[in-house]
């Protein structure tokens, strides 16, 4: 049986990669910071990756195609409210 394979934008990478290696409890910062890492270090273009874990690894996936690590994208937060983005913990 062939694996399955799908496709994920660079934003949903990032922000999955970034829930997956940051603590319990990160901050909302932190997590704009690891994304932002995260897609600086994915290079330009689209290519293959293995997500592994239980956010990036839904059954019967195995592989995904990452599109568009072109740079266009940034990682940003709006709210109705303000809050220290660096003190203020991301729940989901």
């Amino acid at each position: 049986m062939p694996d399955a394979y799908g496709s994920v934008g660079a934003m949903t990478h990032s922000f999955v990669r970034a829930m997956e290696c940051e603590p319990r409890g990160v901050t909302y910062g932190r997590l704009l910071t690891s994304m932002r890492t995260i897609m600086k270090s994915g290079g330009g273009g689209s290519y293959d990756y293995d997500l592994q874990g239980p956010i990036g690894a839904p059954p019967m996936v195995n592989h995904h195609q990452v599109a568009n690590f072109s740079g266009v994208q940034e990682p940003n937060l709006s709210s109705s409210e303000m809050f220290d983005i660096y003190r203020k913990p991301f729940v989901l």
